[in-house]
């Protein structure tokens, strides 16, 4: 799993794969740091349980600029937020890749 560079990484972040005809993707991630839990938590709620091509069609940029998110977090939160959205990004990537 590729680390994170944030302050306060996740220490678990990754996929799982349910046996599902659709292959959707469950996201998991956790951090002892509360704003990076909730920055976690957030990205769940935007792409658990959905297909590598739902995720790779999410416009999430937009998702966090219409929450205005970067104004509130500190330069190092902001770049381990993005850092979390790229890595899910090449996640679902790879995974769309598996199962054509």
């Amino acid at each position: 799993m590729k680390p994170i560079k944030c302050a306060a990484a996740p220490r678990r972040f990754g996929w799982s794969r349910p046996r599902s005809p659709e292959h959707r993707l469950v996201l998991k991630g956790d951090s002892d740091a509360h704003i990076v839990k909730g920055l976690v938590a957030l990205m769940l709620l935007i792409f658990s349980r959905k297909t590598p091509d739902d995720i790779l069609r999410t416009d999430a940029r937009a998702i966090l600029e219409e929450l205005d998110l970067r104004q509130h977090l500190s330069p190092m939160r902001a770049n381990g937020l993005f850092s979390m959205l790229e890595r899910i990004e090449a996640l679902a990537a790879s995974a769309k890749k598996q199962t054509a």
